[in-house]
């Protein structure tokens, strides 16, 4: 089957499914695949991630990623990475983690379950973490019947979640349909529930377009990573590592190094997939899957449970400070040892990583909700830049989110 997304040349963007397990996530993007075969526009091609490993932070085993699903397609706007991510209540780890794949979101609601507490946790998480476009679709129109009254109070829910979470809600697009009843007459293109899909799919190609920055260095996230086993002991160390490029563009033969954690591994691009197909050249906005090999003398393996970002050679430094702006969440009424204050040891994730971290804030116990600056120092270093955005979790709770004003003191291999 030819690769739509990896072959056309139309601006890409990559969109995240958020929704209760059971809303109805992955049949609405089977019926989206009728919708998109119906207008000529190819179909959706599963196109699951490097089927491998999560790098593990903070000495964590690796583990293998088997519930996260990515899709591509197009429409005659825009070529889309659509992703459904693990439920972060169990895996909020890697719920954060598939976040960095995410510009835009598509909010997923079941009409008969309404905005559901694991719906209110993605959205959330993914708004703090950035997400601030987004397109509402209610499915499983057929189980109630059309309940105005009841459709109603999804969409006010559904755009005051957005809102007090810090996304667009109010500017969000709603669509109401049934993705069971287009998978059951997939003829019928004159239907309600297929005449949706088609305005789901326009919504979706009037989103914001993010900033492509395609001159700049090379920068790229790793969201998972696998190292090839050498065949002999003066073999080059190879490795796979799989994210999508925040800016510049990859090559096959391009020199780069792997940055965090106290590492600083030198390497060249051998192979470049997008999606599972082999390509040339991946720019800025598009995933990619990319085969690394050690560069000159390197015959190091490189340290996959602390590398985080792929760049061009000198372009970025990992720096193990930060002086960040935060909004912080917790209420009064929770233990004194666990609220926001100076010397609160919590976890900081940031791109597609975590690391631990210590609140350096002269004053204890602001009130919730307070907008606050100061400097964070971390276990190991990270490479961050101003503007980067993150959240703070202490004890499984989400206790502030912010973004970075500056990054001090680099650290030197």
């Amino acid at each position: 089957m030819e690769d739509e997304y990896a072959q056309s040349e139309l601006p890409s963007l990559s969109l995240g499914l958020f929704g209760h397990p059971g809303s109805g996530r992955r049949t609405l993007l089977e019926a989206l695949q009728r919708a998109l075969t119906a207008r000529g526009w190819g179909t959706l091609r599963h196109a699951p991630p490097l089927a491998t490993s999560t790098p593990s932070r903070l000495g964590n085993p690796s583990r293998t990623i088997t519930n996260r699903l990515h899709v591509t397609g197009r429409t005659a706007a825009r070529r889309y990475l659509w992703s459904v991510l693990p439920t972060a209540s169990k895996q909020v780890d890697r719920f954060l983690a598939g976040l960095e794949m995410v510009e835009a979101g598509v909010l997923v609601i079941s009409a008969e379950d309404g905005v559901m507490p694991e719906t209110r946790a993605q959205a959330r998480l993914a708004a703090y973490m950035g997400v601030r476009d987004w397109v509402v679709v209610v499915t499983k129109l057929e189980l109630v019947e059309e309940d105005e009254e009841l459709l109603e109070l999804i969409e006010v829910d559904a755009r005051e979640l957005l809102n007090d979470s810090g996304a667009r809600g109010d500017e969000a697009v709603i669509v109401y349909t049934s993705a069971a009843r287009v998978l059951a007459a997939p003829a019928d293109h004159d239907s309600r529930a297929f005449r949706a899909l088609l305005r789901t799919l326009e919504a979706c190609d009037a989103l914001p377009m993010p900033a492509r920055e395609r001159e700049a260095p090379l920068w790229m996230a790793i969201e998972s990573a696998l190292a090839q086993p050498r065949r002999a002991a003066h073999d080059k160390p190879r490795t796979w590592v799989a994210g999508r490029v925040r800016q510049g563009a990859l090559t096959p033969g391009a020199s780069v190094e792997l940055l965090g954690g106290g590492v600083a591994w030198p390497g060249r691009v051998i192979e470049l997939r997008s999606t599972g197909s082999a390509r040339q050249r991946v720019r800025a906005g598009e995933p990619a899957e990319v085969l690394l090999e050690g560069e000159g003398d390197n015959l190091e393996d490189p340290a996959l449970d602390r590398v985080h970002v792929v760049c061009a050679p000198g372009s970025a430094r990992a720096r193990d400070r930060m002086f960040v702006e935060v909004q912080v969440l917790l209420p009064d009424a929770l233990d004194p040892d666990t609220r926001y204050r100076e010397g609160l040891q919590a976890t900081l994730h940031i791109h597609a990583t975590k690391v631990a971290c210590v609140v350096a804030y002269e004053r204890s116990f602001p009130p919730p909700a307070t907008t606050l600056q100061h400097w964070i120092w971390l276990d190991v270093p990270i490479v961050s830049e101003p503007g980067d955005r993150f959240l703070l979790r202490e004890k499984d709770e989400v206790v502030a989110y912010g973004r970075v004003i500056e990054a001090t003191r680099p650290w030197v291999p």
